[in-house]
């Protein structure tokens, strides 16, 4: 009979202390690092045109016709490169952090320097960020494509007649691709973690790893999910609730068919009225900057514990034999 998971909350078991809060650390300083740098490297190419851009462009959604452009609207696309640069050593930090704490979890290595890792587990890590982005285009372009001939083939059969056969058919569709992607994604979801455990660029192994634990990870998934929704909830409803509530209790939300350019003008109105309470007081914007750094926090904690779930489906699988992971009983000497 295989071992039970009990991976949901591993992270958290019992092991010699220091690694995973002083990487958590590290790299919330990194992150901390590199948002300034990308507003320094913003300021510096556009200075106080980017305040100007996003208040024109709202003061023209509410008074000026639609399609309108600020007289320096040119000057955004200069933030794309910019943005470019700064997601690549975005990811790169974020794969250095991750491989760091699988590291730590699957084999009981330290990393370094600051407890994060900048070597080929990190590379490997990264990679599949990459993996996961074309497995993510990948299947939303065969939604479309398949969704459009479906439709295109319900219309044909049911006819002017029969309508409801082409909605049933997209219907369907939409359904099936749900649960298929759902099936394909938590299949996958220790790819990072399977990399590191078997120290190759070997992402589709997590087939190998998650087989016979599909519904035991997708719980685990599952309970994390709503974990994380409700912690960012309560961030958002103790340090903005209040500013978002004054800002835009005043618009009837009802006029949004009845008087659709009416209620876009009292939107912009309300957005604006939001940017000024946020920024319009050192409170206002030390509740801001509080709750940005929780909500940092909260996305930290919850990274740790998905890590902890994949770190810990390896583990399982190389006690199967289904992996070869050198060291993964130093790891669990500490579990």
């Amino acid at each position: 009979m295989a071992e039970p998971l009990r991976a949901t909350f591993f992270t958290f078991r019992k092991r010699e202390k220091g690694a995973l809060l002083g990487a958590s650390i590290s790299f919330g300083v990194m992150l901390v690092l590199l948002l300034l740098a990308f507003g320094a490297a913003v300021w510096a190419v556009m200075g106080q045109d980017y305040f100007s851009w996003v208040r024109q462009m709202a003061e023209m959604n509410a008074k000026t016709t639609p399609g309108q452009l600020p007289p320096n609207f040119g000057r955004i696309f200069l933030i794309f490169p910019i943005e470019m640069v700064w997601l690549f050593f975005l990811f790169v930090a974020l794969a250095a952090f991750e491989s760091a704490c699988l590291r730590w979890m699957i084999r009981g290595e330290r990393s370094g320097p600051f407890n994060l890792h900048f070597g080929a587990d990190m590379w490997r890590v990264y990679g599949t960020y990459w993996m996961w982005f074309l497995y993510i285009l990948g299947t939303y372009i065969v939604f479309v494509i398949v969704l459009i001939a479906t439709g295109a083939i319900g219309a044909i059969i049911g006819g002017r007649d029969n309508p409801a056969v082409a909605g049933l058919a997209v219907l369907a569709v939409c359904v099936v691709w749900v649960l298929g992607w759902l099936y394909l994604t938590v299949r996958l979801a220790p790819a990072a973690a399977t990399s590191v455990g078997v120290r190759e660029f070997a992402p589709l192994k997590a087939w190998t790893v998650s087989r016979g634990r599909y519904w035991a990870l997708f719980g685990s998934y599952l309970l994390v999910t709503i974990l994380y929704l409700v912690a960012i909830v309560v961030v958002w409803i103790a340090f903005f609730g209040p500013m978002y509530v004054n800002a835009f209790s005043h618009i009837d939300w009802s006029s949004m068919g009845s008087d659709p350019q009416g209620f876009s003008r009292r939107y912009s109105d309300a957005n604006l009225e939001l940017m000024r309470q946020m920024f319009g007081s050192p409170l206002a914007i030390g509740l801001y900057v509080g709750g940005q750094l929780a909500n940092q926090v909260v996305v930290i904690l919850f990274s740790l514990v998905l890590y902890g779930i994949n770190a810990r489906a390896v583990i399982v699988a190389a006690e199967e034999g289904k992996v070869q992971v050198p060291g993964v009983g130093v790891a669990e000497q500490f579990s």
